[in-house]
């Protein structure tokens, strides 16, 4: 809803073209329009309303971005649907961007879980380590193993470069094999390391 001074005839007008909206068929700018030059307004075949929002946190926040349809006309066509779908991708900030597979999401959760790429240090051993498990777990899913460390850097670069590629990932996804066993390792560790 647009802002206007409090008390004022726009206020007023902006207050009841969003109460009319929700509850018809007609865009509160169409409404707007009716009630000021007098046309015919036209309701809209599909309405898209977009929000974004969050939740703060200690210390973070959780992102919550949302987009909903309503479909006002049982005729929407196929290029329409596409449009929407462009759009809907673009509010997302994912127009050019490609979804992770389950395979490309346990590989980049196995590295998030070792601690992430290393910025200093052994980095050697650190890619040595992600393809040892990597091909470990692998094998056993006869899915396809890394050649080397220098494999598992650039395929974590490689994913990792996407544009927003965690935002693209599906939050709390159902625990794989390898999830399950990083899950399990990882609350091994916490345990050793609090005693």
């Amino acid at each position: 809803m647009a802002k206007a001074f409090p008390g004022t005839f726009l206020d007023r007008l902006a207050r009841e073209t969003e109460r009319v909206s929700k509850k018809t068929a007609f865009q509160p700018e169409v409404l707007t329009g009716f009630v000021l030059t007098g046309l015919q307004p036209i309701i809209s075949r599909v309405r898209i309303t977009k929000s974004r929002g969050g939740c703060a946190i200690p210390g973070d926040s959780i992102p919550s971005q949302s987009v909903t349809l309503e479909f006002n006309a049982a005729d929407v066509s196929y290029e329409e649907v596409r449009t929407l779908y462009a759009e809907i991708r673009e509010f997302f900030e994912a127009a050019n961007a490609e979804r992770l597979s389950w395979h490309e999401f346990d590989f980049i959760s196995l590295v998030d879980g070792m601690g992430g790429s290393p910025e200093r240090g052994n980095k050697t051993r650190f890619w040595e380590e992600v393809r040892r498990r990597w091909n470990e777990d692998s094998a056993a899913k006869r899915s396809r193993t890394l050649s080397s460390w220098q494999a598992a850097r650039n395929k974590f670069e490689r994913l990792n470069s996407r544009k927003n590629v965690r935002e693209l990932t599906t939050p709390n996804p159902p625990l794989t094999p390898t999830g399950l066993k990083h899950a399990i390792r990882t609350r091994n560790n916490e345990r050793l390391q609090s005693r």
